[in-house]
């Protein structure tokens, strides 16, 4: 039998070196290359690029020293007993990617195949982490704990994938947990306390009401304490100044007040108001969504997808779909003939976001958190009276009766919305242009 192989973070190769021997014993040995690896040993410096990262994909990863991540394999020294442990842990997972074949190396070419290959592979379903490392207080093994936590700027938090995943049927969830969400961020870490009507200050306390029969007097319950002759404490009436011996017979208790500190205003209520940890958003309390948090495990169809070496399950139309109303391409062209055509109208402007199939079944990594932002920005400022269309993957969008210009300048405020999101080599993978309807007519209509 092969040894199984290691890929070791070059900045860990010294501490690695020696142990070299021990690893051949194991039936491990080191190597250089990462696309032909079992499994990995890295720090998380180096795994903060994505190109680490993409290349693993749900291979085991074993980090060295963990502080900004969960890993689900992590070494806290690096000696002979600890690897060892370590690297017997893994193995057997190791070997059941290695008789699945190149599909488990390729699992980087889309992050949803990464998310049912890594149920797969583990055989168990995967519950959230709740923990206050995680930026929103939960998240999924692997995608959220390592992936989102070193490079949350492009890539999908562990929720997307396995929702999307669900919506195909090749995962199915279950109630795990519930929780209440900053309404900025989506946070589960809040801080709630009971705050004052009138300002909003937590800075409150709760007294006993008294209500004296005789007079009808009601006050809080500091302002009828005495000390009495003997030094004893006893309740005295402000009002009448009448002694209160008896509770039912000279006064009863018929609620509380909330006396504020920062306004000096007394309340018969309190507002629940809502602090995030994550982001230090404040707000009432009934801002706040309530989320479930489930857990998931694959189906027998994503088992089948899986057996069936097919590796592919990204689709650019379903993350579209959430936010924009796709309409057929032949649809579209017979729309935009049928426009054209109107004298009365002023015109017709196409703006076309292509993607020179780079954004395919074999996406960029993280493609997908791209082409959800993409359609939350479209959504803003398509109209009912436009059409959208997906065609060879590339998206076509016509704008009735507007101008180029108009048109133009909406392009460049998104796109510089979506050049602060993702860094440029991301972004490069689309590229925009808008035409008239007649020159769109011209160029596309006769190469359908």
């Amino acid at each position: 039998m092969h040894p199984l192989k290691l890929w070791v973070d070059p900045a860990l190769s010294r501490l690695c070196e020696p142990l070299s021997p021990f690893l051949h014993q194991k039936g491990w040995a080191l190597h250089p290359h990462a696309q032909t690896s079992d499994a990995f040993l890295s720090t998380e410096k180096t795994l903060a690029h994505v190109d680490i990262l993409s290349l693993v994909g749900v291979r085991p990863l074993i980090i060295y020293q963990p502080r900004l991540t969960l890993p689900e394999f992590y070494l806290e020294d690096l000696n002979e007993v600890s690897l060892s442990v370590t690297l017997q842990s893994i193995q057997p997972l190791c070997e059941k990617l290695t008789m699945l074949g190149s599909p488990a190396k390729d699992a980087h070419f889309d992050i949803f195949y990464a998310g049912l290959l890594f149920l797969w592979s583990r055989d168990r379903a995967i519950t959230p982490l709740l923990d206050t490392m995680l930026k929103k207080g939960f998240g999924y093994l692997y995608f959220d704990t390592v992936i989102h936590t070193l490079r949350p700027d492009i890539s999908l938090k562990g929720i997307d994938i396995f929702r999307y995943l669900e919506e195909s049927s090749l995962v199915e969830s279950a109630f795990f947990e519930t929780a209440h969400t900053c309404p900025r961020c989506e946070s589960i870490m809040l801080l709630l306390r009971d705050s004052c009507l009138q300002c909003g200050s937590p800075h409150i306390d709760e007294e006993v009401i008294v209500h004296h029969f005789s007079c009808a007097f009601q006050a809080a319950e500091s302002q009828y304490l005495v000390i009495n002759e003997s030094l004893l404490t006893e309740y005295v009436c402000p009002k009448c100044k009448k002694p209160l011996r008896h509770f039912g017979v000279d006064y009863d208790k018929p609620g509380v007040i909330y006396h504020c500190h920062q306004c000096n205003h007394d309340n018969s209520d309190t507002e629940v108001y809502l602090k995030c940890m994550s982001c230090s958003y404040t707000g009432k309390g009934e801002e706040s969504k309530k989320i479930d948090i489930p857990s998931f495990q694959i189906t027998n169809n994503g088992r089948r997808i899986i057996l069936g070496g097919d590796s592919h399950v990204f689709n650019i139309r379903r993350f579209l779909k959430d936010h924009i109303r796709l309409i057929p391409f032949d649809t579209f062209m017979l729309l935009l003939q049928k426009m054209s055509s109107l004298r009365e109208h002023k015109g017709n402007v196409i703006m076309t976001i292509t993607t020179g199939g780079k954004i395919n079944e074999k996406a960029h990594p993280y493609a997908a958190k791209l082409l959800i932002e993409m359609g939350k920005s479209l959504s803003t400022f398509i109209r009912k009276s436009d059409s959208v269309s997906l065609y060879q993957s590339n998206l076509f969008v016509m704008f009735t009766d507007t101008h180029q210009e108009a048109i133009h300048d909406i392009m460049e405020i998104k796109k510089k919305e979506l050049k602060a999101i993702f860094p440029s080599d991301v972004l490069n993978l689309l590229t925009f242009n808008i035409m008239s309807g007649a020159e769109f007519l011209a160029q596309v209509g006769g190469n359908q």
